[in-house]
């Protein structure tokens, strides 16, 4: 299972519609998202992702009344959505998920799954039971990893993609470099979200030739690095 594209509306930083295609190059299979201190939206894109997916948020304190970005609060806008393009088994799928407020005043939450042919897409009864199968929650709960490095074991990558949020952000420069040369090594598809500084010298040399897409990430706009390496 790979994935393509994912599309966010409204959700939390993110004002507006915004993208981003995953590589889908074997040989360059890390996406990278570049990102400066908190508050960018690094964690809230990987969050928007176990949203789409499972319907919550990682962190099951988190409110979930809050998806909305405040902007579009603002402008009297209170729907915000995510959806992913992915990949299984040669046959491709989309997952919308949405969140709005309804005539009653009661936010309500909705998703949609449907197989894609073409130009035609079509909706697949018990969507989310579907999307379950292909990625269970305890894929999320190993392979998509909030600040830090936690390496999954070989069985754990059969299923999806890792995703790591900051994962060289609490090791030293020879862990760093090291955490750098597995993930190098991998062979499923990789999105890392770094700091920067996190994102040079040795630790980039190692990278750069898996790299097969790179973002940068200010404000809660995404745009496509203006060079790669």
């Amino acid at each position: 299972m790979v994935l393509r594209e994912i599309r966010l509306y409204n959700f939390r930083q993110f004002y507006g519609s915004q993208s981003l295609h995953f590589s889908l190059d074997s040989s360059k299979n890390i996406t990278v998202v570049i990102g400066g201190n908190g508050g960018v939206g690094k964690t809230n894109l990987l969050h928007s992702i176990y949203w789409c997916l499972f319907g919550k948020l990682p962190n099951s304190s988190d409110d979930i009344t809050h998806l909305v970005n405040n902007q579009a609060v603002s402008e009297g806008n209170l729907r915000a959505s995510v959806e992913i393009l992915l990949e299984h088994e040669g046959a491709a799928y989309s997952v919308l998920r949405s969140f709005t407020l309804d005539q009653g005043g009661r936010f309500v939450q909705t998703c949609e799954v449907r197989q894609i042919e073409g130009d035609e897409f079509k909706k697949i009864d018990a969507g989310e039971s579907f999307i379950r199968s292909l990625l269970p929650e305890k894929w999320a709960e190993i392979c998509l990893i909030e600040d830090g490095w936690r390496f999954p074991v070989a069985d754990d990558l059969k299923q999806g993609p890792i995703l790591l949020d900051d994962p060289f952000g609490r090791l030293d420069s020879v862990h760093r470099l090291e955490a750098a040369r597995i993930l190098a090594q991998m062979k499923t598809q990789v999105l890392l979200m770094l700091h920067p500084f996190d994102y040079t010298g040795p630790v980039r040399e190692v990278l750069k030739e898996h790299v097969g897409r790179e973002y940068m990430l200010a404000a809660g706009q995404i745009s496509i690095a203006a060079q790669l390496f």
